[in-house]
């Protein structure tokens, strides 16, 4: 028996191992995928609405403008290294200020605000809203001795991806 099964396996390992790298390069573990940074959606002007634009309806938008980085507008400048989709939406967006971000977090006053990376300056806290939605995780870190200011630490959330993945090298046919 150990005779026979000896010669099989071989031959499974072979037809396996040519299936598989068939008209794909050697699978190496050190391939990275880049990932493409998203711009910055501001609705309205003043709400922050990253994660929240596939959600809006397309019928509701009635302007779009594009600030590539380095030609963004006043207030909001510092924040989009990556641009800028600014939107008008005649549809209402549920928003909130940071001021109220932090009452719910059991945050008073002073605190700042640290939106993916970036330091937010007094006139954005107190102009800038941003929808639920566009949160895809928060942090607050209590003042210190060393810190007089509580931080309130934002990162955006990203626009879903596509539900269905798929294996790299796979074919659809409509």
């Amino acid at each position: 028996m150990p005779t026979y099964s000896l010669p099989l396996l071989v031959l499974a390992g072979v037809s396996v191992s040519s299936v598989s790298s068939y008209g794909q390069g050697a699978a190496s573990d050190k391939q990275t995928v880049s990932k493409i940074a998203e711009p910055l959606y501001i609705i309205n002007s003043h709400i922050i609405g990253n994660g929240l634009v596939a959600q809006l309806n397309p019928a509701d938008i009635t302007k779009v403008v594009v600030y590539k980085p380095g030609s963004t507008p006043g207030s909001v400048g510092t924040l989009a290294s990556t641009g800028i989709l600014a939107l008008s939406y005649t549809g209402w967006v549920a928003s909130r200020s940071f001021a109220k971000i932090g009452r719910m977090h059991g945050v008073r006053r002073p605190f700042r605000v640290v939106l993916n990376g970036t330091p937010l300056n007094d006139e954005q806290i107190a102009t800038l809203r941003i929808a639920p939605q566009a949160i895809g995780r928060l942090q607050v870190t209590p003042a210190t001795s060393e810190t007089a200011e509580t931080t309130i630490s934002i990162q955006l959330a990203e626009a879903p991806t596509s539900s269905q993945s798929r294996p790299p090298g796979s074919i659809m046919i409509r």
